[in-house]
C-alpha cells in the first residue's frame, strides 16, 4: 500500500512516533474486513455528485500518535503534509470515527473534516460518522 500511496510518518530521530496511512480506492479488494466500508462509501455523495462516479479520493487508513505525543501538534502536522503531497491526486479524503469517539471527531474537526454520513453498526453496536475533508 505504501508504494502506491506513501503514508505520513512523523518522527523523533529515529523513533516512529505517529503515522497516517492513506488506502486509495484500489486496496478495497485487499483487505475484506474494509469492503462493507468501500462498499457503503460507493453509495453515498458529496455536493450532488456520487462518490463512486469519482475517483480523487482515498480512505485514511489509520491516524495514531504516541501516547507521549499527544498533544504537540503532531495530529495536525500529518494532516498538513497529508494534504501538501496527496492534493495533486486527490480531492478529498474520508475516513469513519466512531461517534463515541469525541476525541478523535474533535480533532479531525480542528483540521478541517466535516461529517457527511453517520450510520449504525448492528454487528459491533456501534454509530459511525463518515467524515470527509476537501484539499
Amino acid at each position: 500500500m505504501n508504494l502506491d500511496a506513501p503514508s505520513v510518518i512523523a518522527k523523533d530521530g529515529d523513533q516512529v512516533v505517529g503515522y497516517a496511512l492513506v488506502m486509495p480506492r484500489s486496496f478495497s479488494a485487499f483487505i475484506p474486513i474494509l469492503q462493507p466500508m468501500f462498499h457503503l462509501l460507493d453509495t453515498l455523495s458529496w455536493k450532488g455528485h456520487d462518490l463512486r462516479d469519482n475517483q480523487r479520493w482515498f480512505v485514511m487508513g489509520q491516524i495514531c500518535v504516541a501516547e507521549g505525543y499527544r498533544g504537540r501538534g503532531i495530529f495536525d502536522g500529518m494532516y498538513a503534509k497529508m494534504k501538501e503531497v496527496c492534493q495533486k491526486d486527490y480531492d478529498f479524503v474520508i475516513t469513519e470515527i466512531a461517534v463515541r469517539n469525541q476525541r478523535s471527531t474533535r480533532a479531525h474537526e480542528r483540521v478541517g473534516f466535516q461529517t457527511m454520513h453517520t450510520f449504525s453498526d448492528a454487528i459491533a453496536n456501534e454509530d459511525w460518522n463518515v467524515v470527509i475533508w476537501e484539499f
